[in-house]
C-alpha cells in the first residue's frame, strides 16, 4: 500500500510517529513548512513547500495548490494528515483528487484552552473538513470526545502512540525525584512546574525537580533546567528519575510521557485534555487538578519504600508496554488505512 503523509509539524512528537509509520510501512513525507525533522529518514521526505501554517487566504491557497499538485504526481494509495494545519489541507486535496483520507491531530484545535486567533480559525476548517471531507480519524480518545460529533463512529480509530519498551534502560541509581521533557513554551506550562517545585519544596527541601527540552530557561532555582538532549541521553534521564510531573494545558498524547510510563516512572498528571490520556488508559499514575493536592501526593509518593526498585520499576513499564507499544500503533494504523481504502466516493 502506498501511504503518503502531510504535516506541518517539523519537531516534537508528530515527526517522530511519521518516522515511526513510514520505517514500518513505507511512504513518504510532504512537509508543508520550510524544513523537515531530523526524525524523519530523508529519503523519504517527498516536498517541502514553504506554507508557515498562515491564515493568509492567498497563502492557504497556494499551499493548497502545491500540495495537491504532489499529491497528484506521486498517487498514494492513503492520504494520512497530521496534525490541524496538514488536516485542513490534505482534506481538501483528497477532496479534490478522490484520495482516501486519515487524519490524525495530535492535539486538536478543539481541546485547546485559549485558543489564540489562528486557533480558533482552524478549529472552525477543521470541523468544516470533518463534515465535508471522507475522513478516517485516527486519534487519542480525548480528541475522539471533541470531534465524534463530525465523524460517524465507524469512521474513527483510537490508537493510541506507540514507543518501544525500554526495560533495559531502567538503573537503580536515582538522579531526579520529579522530571519533565518537552520544550519550554506556554502550552507545557513551566511557571506551574516551577510552583509546584516550590510548594513541594516547602515541605521536603531535599526533593528535586529538573525539566529537559529546549527554550528559554525561567527563571526559578527549585528546577534544574537540564536544556535539550539526544534521544538517547533523555531515556537515561527518565530511567534515573522516580515521578514524570506533566502540567501542560493540553496534549496529544505525549510521546515522552508514554516513555517515562515504559521505564517505570510514576505519572503525575495534570487532569487536561490529551495530557490525561495515559493514566485513564491505564498507565501507572494518577490525576490532579491542584497546586496543594499534586504538591502532598508527590511528597508522599517519593518517599514511599520499596517503590523505586528496579522490580518495582519493572511492574509498572510492563503495565504500559502493551498499551503503547509502536508495534500496537503499527498494527491499528494499518488497520485505519484499509478501512479508508473500502470507503465509496
Amino acid at each position: 500500500m502506498n501511504i503518503l503523509h502531510m504535516t506541518d509539524c517539523d519537531s516534537g512528537g508528530v515527526p517522530a510517529v511519521v518516522a515511526q509509520l513510514t520505517s514500518s510501512l513505507g511512504g513518504g513525507v510532504i512537509f508543508l513548512g520550510d524544513t523537515k525533522a531530523e526524525s524523519v529518514h530523508e529519503d523519504s521526505v517527498v516536498a517541502t513547500l514553504g506554507y508557515n501554517r498562515s491564515i493568509n487566504p492567498a497563502k492557504v491557497l497556494l499551499a493548497i495548490y502545491r500540495a495537491s499538485k504532489v499529491v497528484r504526481r506521486l498517487s498514494p494509495d492513503v492520504l494520512h494528515a497530521h496534525s490541524s494545519f496538514g488536516g485542513f489541507i490534505g482534506a481538501v486535496c483528497s477532496v479534490i483528487l478522490r484520495v482516501p483520507f486519515v487524519y490524525s491531530p495530535h492535539a486538536s484545535p478543539s481541546m485547546m484552552p485559549g485558543a489564540s486567533l489562528r486557533q480558533k480559525v482552524f478549529n472552525v476548517l477543521e470541523r468544516f473538513t470533518l463534515s465535508v471531507a471522507k475522513v478516517t480519524l485516527a486519534c487519542s480518545d480525548d480528541e475522539k470526545a471533541c470531534l465524534a460529533a463530525f465523524v460517524p463512529d465507524r469512521r474513527i480509530w483510537v490508537i493510541p502512540n506507540g514507543v518501544a519498551a525500554h526495560l533495559q534502560d531502567m538503573v537503580p541509581v536515582t538522579q531526579w525525584d520529579v522530571l519533565f521533557v518537552g520544550r519550554i513554551c506556554a502550552q507545557k506550562r513551566p511557571d506551574l512546574f516551577a510552583e509546584i517545585a516550590r510548594s513541594v519544596k516547602d515541605r521536603q527541601s531535599s526533593i528535586s525537580f529538573a525539566w529537559v527540552g529546549p527554550g528559554q530557561q525561567v527563571s526559578d532555582s527549585n528546577v534544574i533546567w537540564l536544556g535539550e538532549k539526544s534521544e538517547d541521553d533523555v531515556l537515561k534521564e527518565l530511567g534515573r528519575s522516580k515521578v514524570y510531573l506533566s502540567v501542560s494545558d493540553y496534549e496529544g498524547l505525549s510521546l515522552a510521557t508514554l516513555k517515562a510510563a515504559c521505564l517505570g516512572c510514576y505519572l503525575m498528571l495534570r487532569d487536561t485534555p490529551g495530557n490525561r490520556a495515559p493514566v485513564k488508559m491505564g498507565a501507572a499514575g494518577e490525576l490532579f487538578q491542584s497546586v496543594e493536592e499534586v504538591a502532598k501526593r508527590i511528597v508522599e509518593i517519593v518517599n514511599q519504600e520499596g517503590t523505586w526498585s528496579v522490580d518495582s520499576r519493572c511492574s509498572r513499564a510492563a503495565q504500559s508496554k502493551d498499551l503503547f507499544s509502536v508495534e500496537k500503533m503499527i498494527l491499528d494504523t494499518r488497520a485505519a488505512y484499509s478501512s479508508a481504502c473500502k470507503i465509496q466516493w
